[in-house]
């Protein structure tokens, strides 16, 4: 998912990372970024109340590799490319 939002293919993202998020399969870790891609793809959608809520995701996981201190910025101030 991450891997097609850095190519602007967001629509793709979006359906792959909430695939991600939904399998039952997925790690922990690999959950926690989901989400936190999920809602970047939303920031850069302009689709601030879904990115918000992903943000607010992100926190009630595990905080794995700064998660919880990148959804907290973000929650403050949307994702935009280049951050």
């Amino acid at each position: 998912g991450k891997a097609f939002m850095n190519m602007g293919q967001l629509e793709l993202a979006q359906r792959l990372l909430t695939a991600a998020i939904r399998d039952p399969r997925t790690a922990p870790r690999e959950r926690a970024f989901s989400h936190l891609y999920l809602a970047e793809v939303l920031d850069l959608s302009g689709n601030r109340q879904q990115a918000i809520a992903n943000y607010q995701q992100v926190l009630s996981v595990a905080n794995v590799g700064g998660s919880h201190n990148t959804a907290q910025t973000y929650l403050k101030t949307p994702y935009r490319r280049g951050k």
